[in-house]
């Protein structure tokens, strides 16, 4: 299975948000079979939630700063295709809780549960294309909890 791992490193230079993203195709399939996205926020104070969207593929998009996020909050979350908001289910996995599950409209994003500082991931699976986000939640103490 190793000779199919693949492995990178991104090296962050300057202030800003940074959207790294991966896509899993197969050779001669037409789409995609899975999207993948993190947010990258350096220096929360030019943290703006109109610079999360890529506006290709299927993607989650916060409609929030994630930067500003904080125990007890909801984030909304647009679920995409091609840019344009459609329906779906999506799941809430944070990194040391309870799994949730939320739905996303076209006129209504989903409100994602923020419940504790950490790493969380989200996804969501439309007509055999999955896709994720995975962003952090500072704790009170201002830094991130690993």
């Amino acid at each position: 299975m190793e000779e199919k791992k693949r492995a990178g490193r991104l090296a962050v230079d300057g202030e800003g948000i940074y959207v790294l993203g991966m896509v899993l195709k197969r050779p001669r399939a037409k789409e995609p079979a899975f999207e993948a996205k993190c947010l990258i926020v350096v220096n929360r104070a030019g943290d703006d939630a109109a610079r999360y969207r890529v506006g290709t593929g299927l993607e989650l998009v916060p409609g929030a700063p994630v930067s500003e996020l904080r125990a007890g909050d909801d984030l909304p979350v647009l679920l995409l295709m091609d840019g344009t908001p459609i329906s779906g289910s999506l799941t809430v996995v944070p990194a040391d809780g309870r799994t949730a599950y939320v739905k996303a409209e076209p006129d209504r994003p989903a409100p994602v549960p923020i419940r504790k500082s950490g790493k969380y991931l989200i996804t969501a699976e439309v007509g055999g294309r999955a896709c994720s986000l995975v962003f952090g939640v500072r704790g009170a103490e201002g830094r991130e909890k690993r």
